[in-house]
């Protein structure tokens, strides 16, 4: 056998240079050689070679800055095209007609009654935000129920409508003010395993909330509340929806700290005044 075709066995020491050498090829169509001592990669001309470049090397640092930047944007287009309001109305939950003109114009007479012109504009503003949501398990059970009615009755519900609204409830979470909320079961304790119902105890006396119907200092039922029996359009709404206080979204506290406490004085206001009420 020729000296020249024989392959000297490779040390331990060449062969995690040749692994380096194979590694550094994938990241690069370039490899050049050095003074013998190291690689040294040579990176693709151009803007698309700068910007693999970038990527490669800093692809958490970008990832990282276009969240921060998509979050920004939602705040700012929020600030700019949000009227004036005194407070924050949210239903979040299964309730088909939570967003018909009815149940629009009923949710703003039963709260003007309960809030005070706090801003100082001459009107009794309640920003009404009414989000269709279903569980995976309501889903389920209105598909079966549909399967046993004629075309003529069934209820369709489209995957984008709700895809749409609990990306609207994740963003609001994020960004939002603080809110007066009206909850599915299964909405308010995601709410509360992820810290975001206020305890009733930091705006209320305890003896204004219902005997036995307090969810551990946090919820009330809705049903169980003079207020909740009186108005019509509460009628209407499923007898397990929970009222609660949602705290402001984690951005929000953040750019607008100096105004938590303003708000909170009137959530207690409209909680002190909404359990107070009495029907005529």
């Amino acid at each position: 056998m020729n000296e020249e075709n024989e392959k000297k066995p490779q040390s331990g020491e060449e062969i995690e240079e040749s692994i380096a050498a194979k590694r550094l090829a994938h990241f690069s169509p370039e490899i050049k050689e050095g003074d013998g001592s190291e690689l040294v990669i040579a990176r693709e001309p151009g803007f698309l070679g700068l910007c693999k470049h970038l990527w490669y090397h800093y692809k958490l640092a970008i990832i990282a800055a276009v969240f921060v930047l998509v979050v920004a944007v939602i705040c700012l287009r929020q600030c700019a095209t949000r009227n004036s309001y005194d407070v924050d109305i949210l239903y979040a939950g299964p309730w088909f007609e939570c967003d018909g003109s009815t149940t629009i114009s009923g949710m703003h007479e039963a709260f003007a009654g309960m809030i005070d012109d706090y801003d100082g504009d001459g009107k009794k503003n309640v920003a009404y935000t009414p989000l269709f949501l279903l569980s995976h398990e309501q889903l389920e059970a209105l598909r079966a129920e549909n399967a046993s009615k004629p075309d003529e009755e069934k209820i369709f519900v489209s995957d984008k409508l709700l895809k749409d609204n609990r990306d609207l409830l994740d963003a609001d979470i994020m960004t939002g003010e603080m809110s007066l909320c009206l909850l599915d079961p299964t909405i308010y304790w995601y709410m509360r395993e992820n810290d975001l119902v206020d305890e009733l105890s930091h705006y209320i006396d305890a003896s204004l909330i219902p005997e036995g119907t307090n969810l551990e200092g946090y919820g009330i039922m809705l049903k169980d509340t003079a207020f909740g029996q009186y108005f019509g359009t509460f009628r209407d709404m499923p007898e397990n929806t929970i009222l609660c206080v949602r705290r402001a979204g984690v951005m929000n506290q953040a750019w607008n700290g100096e105004g938590q406490e303003e708000m909170r004085a009137r959530y207690a206001d409209l909680l002190t005044a909404l359990l107070s009420f009495t029907a005529p």
